[in-house]
Protein backbone atom coordinates (compact mmCIF):
# COMPACT_ATOMS: atom_id res chain seq x y z
CA UNK A 1 0.00 0.00 0.00
CA UNK A 2 1.27 3.52 -0.67
CA UNK A 3 2.64 5.24 2.37
CA UNK A 4 0.32 7.81 3.86
CA UNK A 5 1.76 11.27 3.87
CA UNK A 6 0.56 13.98 6.15
CA UNK A 7 -0.86 16.99 4.38
CA UNK A 8 1.40 20.06 4.64
CA UNK A 9 0.45 22.37 7.45
CA UNK A 10 -1.53 25.37 6.34
CA UNK A 11 -0.01 28.71 7.19
CA UNK A 12 -1.82 30.82 9.71
CA UNK A 13 -3.04 34.27 8.72
CA UNK A 14 -0.17 35.85 10.65
CA UNK A 15 2.37 33.60 8.89
CA UNK A 16 0.93 34.44 5.47
CA UNK A 17 1.09 38.12 6.29
CA UNK A 18 4.73 37.86 7.39
CA UNK A 19 5.63 35.87 4.28
CA UNK A 20 4.06 38.51 2.03
CA UNK A 21 5.91 41.27 3.88
CA UNK A 22 9.23 39.47 3.44
CA UNK A 23 8.52 38.90 -0.26
CA UNK A 24 7.73 42.60 -0.75
CA UNK A 25 10.98 43.63 0.95
CA UNK A 26 12.99 41.17 -1.15
CA UNK A 27 11.31 42.40 -4.34
CA UNK A 28 12.02 46.05 -3.49
CA UNK A 29 15.67 45.28 -2.75
CA UNK A 30 16.08 43.37 -6.01
CA UNK A 31 14.46 46.15 -8.03
CA UNK A 32 16.78 48.69 -6.40
CA UNK A 33 19.77 46.47 -7.15
CA UNK A 34 18.95 46.01 -10.84
CA UNK A 35 17.21 49.24 -11.78
CA UNK A 36 18.03 51.79 -9.12
CA UNK A 37 15.79 53.41 -6.54
CA UNK A 38 13.61 54.93 -9.28
CA UNK A 39 12.62 51.42 -10.37
CA UNK A 40 11.07 50.70 -6.98
CA UNK A 41 7.38 51.55 -7.34
CA UNK A 42 4.35 50.00 -5.69
CA UNK A 43 3.26 48.71 -9.09
CA UNK A 44 6.61 47.05 -9.80
CA UNK A 45 6.98 45.59 -6.30
CA UNK A 46 3.48 44.11 -6.13
CA UNK A 47 3.71 42.77 -9.69
CA UNK A 48 6.90 40.92 -8.83
CA UNK A 49 5.34 39.35 -5.73
CA UNK A 50 1.97 38.73 -7.35
CA UNK A 51 -0.22 40.66 -4.92
CA UNK A 52 -2.49 43.66 -5.27
CA UNK A 53 -1.41 47.21 -4.51
CA UNK A 54 -3.78 47.43 -1.52
CA UNK A 55 -1.83 44.48 -0.07
CA UNK A 56 1.32 46.61 -0.24
CA UNK A 57 -0.24 49.30 1.93
CA UNK A 58 -1.16 46.74 4.57
CA UNK A 59 2.56 46.48 5.30
CA UNK A 60 4.11 49.81 4.25
CA UNK A 61 3.01 53.42 4.01
CA UNK A 62 4.97 54.11 0.84
CA UNK A 63 8.03 53.21 -1.22
CA UNK A 64 10.36 55.20 1.05
CA UNK A 65 9.35 53.07 4.01
CA UNK A 66 9.91 49.73 2.29
CA UNK A 67 13.31 50.91 1.04
CA UNK A 68 14.26 51.98 4.56
CA UNK A 69 13.26 48.57 5.91
CA UNK A 70 15.14 46.77 3.13
CA UNK A 71 18.20 48.90 3.80
CA UNK A 72 18.11 48.16 7.52
CA UNK A 73 17.84 44.42 6.88
CA UNK A 74 20.76 44.48 4.46
CA UNK A 75 22.98 46.59 6.73
CA UNK A 76 22.11 44.40 9.72
CA UNK A 77 23.05 41.30 7.74
CA UNK A 78 26.40 42.76 6.69
CA UNK A 79 27.14 43.87 10.26
CA UNK A 80 26.26 40.41 11.58
CA UNK A 81 28.54 38.67 9.06
CA UNK A 82 31.53 40.88 9.84
CA UNK A 83 31.03 40.70 13.60
CA UNK A 84 30.89 36.90 13.52
CA UNK A 85 34.09 36.63 11.52
CA UNK A 86 35.90 39.20 13.65
CA UNK A 87 34.81 37.47 16.85
CA UNK A 88 36.32 34.22 15.58
CA UNK A 89 39.49 36.09 14.65
CA UNK A 90 39.80 37.54 18.14
CA UNK A 91 39.62 34.05 19.62
CA UNK A 92 42.40 32.82 17.32
CA UNK A 93 44.59 35.89 17.72
CA UNK A 94 44.34 39.19 15.82
CA UNK A 95 47.70 39.23 14.08
CA UNK A 96 48.97 35.72 13.44
CA UNK A 97 45.64 34.60 11.98
CA UNK A 98 44.66 37.78 10.15
CA UNK A 99 44.85 36.00 6.78
CA UNK A 100 42.11 33.57 7.81
CA UNK A 101 39.95 36.41 9.13
CA UNK A 102 40.35 38.40 5.90
CA UNK A 103 39.58 35.39 3.74
CA UNK A 104 36.50 34.42 5.72
CA UNK A 105 35.18 37.99 5.62
CA UNK A 106 35.56 38.17 1.84
CA UNK A 107 34.04 34.73 1.31
CA UNK A 108 31.06 35.48 3.55
CA UNK A 109 30.17 38.67 1.68
CA UNK A 110 30.81 37.22 -1.78
CA UNK A 111 28.51 34.31 -0.95
CA UNK A 112 25.56 36.74 -0.96
CA UNK A 113 25.94 38.48 -4.35
CA UNK A 114 22.60 40.35 -4.32
CA UNK A 115 23.39 41.90 -0.95
CA UNK A 116 26.93 42.73 -2.07
CA UNK A 117 25.66 44.41 -5.24
CA UNK A 118 23.36 46.67 -3.22
CA UNK A 119 26.14 47.54 -0.78
CA UNK A 120 28.57 48.49 -3.54
CA UNK A 121 25.97 50.37 -5.57
CA UNK A 122 24.60 52.53 -2.75
CA UNK A 123 27.55 53.00 -0.38
CA UNK A 124 28.02 56.60 -1.58
CA UNK A 125 24.36 57.50 -2.24
CA UNK A 126 23.30 60.29 0.13
CA UNK A 127 19.95 60.84 -1.57
CA UNK A 128 18.05 57.71 -0.50
CA UNK A 129 17.18 55.82 2.66
CA UNK A 130 18.95 52.83 1.16
CA UNK A 131 22.18 54.75 0.67
CA UNK A 132 22.08 56.37 4.10
CA UNK A 133 21.61 53.01 5.81
CA UNK A 134 24.46 51.44 3.83
CA UNK A 135 26.77 54.35 4.68
CA UNK A 136 25.88 54.04 8.36
CA UNK A 137 26.64 50.32 8.17
CA UNK A 138 30.06 50.98 6.62
CA UNK A 139 30.89 53.67 9.21
CA UNK A 140 29.96 51.25 11.99
CA UNK A 141 32.17 48.54 10.49
CA UNK A 142 35.14 50.93 10.26
CA UNK A 143 34.63 52.07 13.87
CA UNK A 144 34.43 48.50 15.17
CA UNK A 145 37.54 47.54 13.19
CA UNK A 146 39.46 50.38 14.85
CA UNK A 147 38.28 49.11 18.25
CA UNK A 148 39.45 45.60 17.36
CA UNK A 149 42.84 46.93 16.30
CA UNK A 150 43.24 48.70 19.63
CA UNK A 151 42.34 45.54 21.55
CA UNK A 152 44.68 43.45 19.41
CA UNK A 153 47.56 45.91 19.86
CA UNK A 154 47.17 45.82 23.63
CA UNK A 155 46.99 42.02 23.57
CA UNK A 156 50.41 41.71 21.93
CA UNK A 157 52.00 44.41 24.07
CA UNK A 158 51.93 47.50 21.86
CA UNK A 159 51.64 50.92 23.43
CA UNK A 160 48.56 52.24 21.60
CA UNK A 161 49.62 55.85 22.15
CA UNK A 162 52.79 55.22 20.14
CA UNK A 163 51.03 53.66 17.16
CA UNK A 164 49.76 55.41 14.04
CA UNK A 165 46.14 56.58 14.44
CA UNK A 166 44.10 53.39 14.47
CA UNK A 167 41.10 55.10 12.87
CA UNK A 168 43.37 55.91 9.91
CA UNK A 169 44.59 52.31 9.77
CA UNK A 170 41.00 51.03 9.89
CA UNK A 171 39.84 53.45 7.20
CA UNK A 172 42.73 52.54 4.90
CA UNK A 173 42.22 48.81 5.34
CA UNK A 174 38.43 49.05 4.92
CA UNK A 175 38.82 51.01 1.68
CA UNK A 176 41.22 48.43 0.28
CA UNK A 177 38.96 45.61 1.46
CA UNK A 178 35.94 47.12 -0.34
CA UNK A 179 38.02 47.68 -3.46
CA UNK A 180 39.05 44.03 -3.31
CA UNK A 181 35.43 42.93 -2.96
CA UNK A 182 34.49 44.93 -6.04
CA UNK A 183 37.38 43.49 -8.04
CA UNK A 184 36.37 39.94 -7.13
CA UNK A 185 32.73 40.60 -7.99
CA UNK A 186 33.67 42.08 -11.36
CA UNK A 187 36.08 39.18 -12.01
CA UNK A 188 39.07 41.51 -12.24
CA UNK A 189 40.88 39.70 -9.43
CA UNK A 190 40.92 36.30 -7.77
CA UNK A 191 40.05 35.83 -4.11
CA UNK A 192 43.53 34.51 -3.34
CA UNK A 193 45.18 37.57 -4.88
CA UNK A 194 43.01 39.98 -2.88
CA UNK A 195 43.74 38.05 0.32
CA UNK A 196 47.49 38.22 -0.35
CA UNK A 197 47.28 41.96 -1.07
CA UNK A 198 45.35 42.68 2.12
CA UNK A 199 47.64 40.43 4.14
CA UNK A 200 50.66 42.36 2.87
CA UNK A 201 48.96 45.53 4.15
CA UNK A 202 48.52 43.88 7.56
CA UNK A 203 52.18 42.87 7.67
CA UNK A 204 53.29 46.32 6.56
CA UNK A 205 51.14 47.98 9.21
CA UNK A 206 52.53 45.74 11.93
CA UNK A 207 56.11 46.44 10.77
CA UNK A 208 55.47 50.19 10.68
CA UNK A 209 53.90 50.06 14.14
CA UNK A 210 56.93 48.24 15.55
CA UNK A 211 59.22 50.86 14.03
CA UNK A 212 57.13 53.68 15.50
CA UNK A 213 57.12 52.04 18.93
CA UNK A 214 60.89 51.43 18.88
CA UNK A 215 61.61 55.01 17.80
CA UNK A 216 59.39 56.34 20.56
CA UNK A 217 61.10 54.10 23.10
Amino acid sequence: MPEDRAAPRRLTRAEKKERTRSQLIEAAADLARTGGVAAVTTTAVTARVGVTQPAFYVHFKNVDEILAVAAEEISSRITHILREVRATGRERGPIENSETTVRQSLEALISEPAMLDIFLRYRRDTTSALGNAIMACEARARRELAEDLAQGALKVGFDVDRLPPLTLVADTFASLFIGGLESIRDERARLDDVVMMLQSVVRGTVGYSLMRQNQAG
